[in-house]
């Protein structure tokens, strides 16, 4: 490949001096990264994050003096579990399933209490999870209809 002749083609394939980018590698292409706001999923997944904050809310008893406490153990989850299930939809079968099970856990999350730091140890449980799904035509038939 011939290098660029301008600062522009030099800045496109690398600075000076350094081999050309490889953009073949990259699993999205050109195309830009948005949210998946039309998933249905990651609507269905929202969902239940926002209606299992409201039921964390109503279930626990509610003082001034437990604010921290419900935003620590239910607004930060649930902000972060929608977030999630609106994030760019990963370009693999096996980063699908972990986004959709990381946000299932986040949402479960909610309601474990005190068992929050066992969860989070357990994590990698989850995502090797994701990875065996991924390969089973278990995974393949759950997911693989939204490739």
């Amino acid at each position: 490949m011939k290098r660029g002749t301008n600062a522009r083609d030099d800045a496109r394939n690398g600075a000076a001096g350094s081999p050309p980018r490889d953009k073949g590698s990259y699993p999205y292409g050109s195309k830009p990264l948005t949210f998946a706001w039309t998933d249905g999923t990651a609507r269905a997944l929202a969902a239940v994050a926002v209606l299992s904050a409201n039921v964390a809310t109503a279930a626990r008893p509610f003082a001034l003096a437990t604010i921290d406490d419900w935003a620590l153990r239910v607004l930060f989850p649930a902000s972060l579990a929608v977030v999630l299930s609106f994030a760019p939809r990963p370009a693999t079968l096996t980063g699908r399933i972990a986004k959709d099970l990381t946000v299932v856990a986040i949402v479960a999350a909610i309601f474990t209490g005190r068992f929050v730091p066992l969860m989070i140890a357990c994590f990698p449980m989850v995502l090797a999870l994701a990875v065996v799904l991924g390969e089973t035509s278990l995974g393949r038939r759950l997911w693989d209809r939204r490739l």
